[in-house]
């Protein structure tokens, strides 16, 4: 990631395993509490409230990879359902 053409340097990774404070955990808990409800992105932050930078990553790229999975099953059984009304399949003889 860069502004203004100015390349970042990498996050070290003892950095990225770091857990943050238990006391900013709990405070950030406490505004998802009270923002949360006017919120609804909010929510979605809450269960990586107090995992390291590399874990809360690796959950994002799991949840992406399993929407995409279940957007693709999703696609598939309606096309597999519109073509059972268009061409009926052939029973198998035994």
């Amino acid at each position: 990631m860069a502004y203004l053409s100015v390349e970042l340097e990498p996050i070290p990774d003892k950095l990225m395993q770091q857990r943050p404070n238990a006391n900013a955990v709990r405070s950030m808990e406490k505004v998802l509490e009270a923002h949360g409800k006017y919120w609804c992105s909010l929510q979605r932050s809450a269960s990586t409230l107090g995992c390291s930078l590399s874990e809360a990553l690796q959950r994002d790229t799991e949840e992406a990879e399993t929407v995409s999975a279940m957007a693709s099953l999703s696609v598939a059984n309606k096309h597999m359902g519109k073509r059972s009304e268009e061409e009926p399949m052939e029973e198998e003889t035994s």
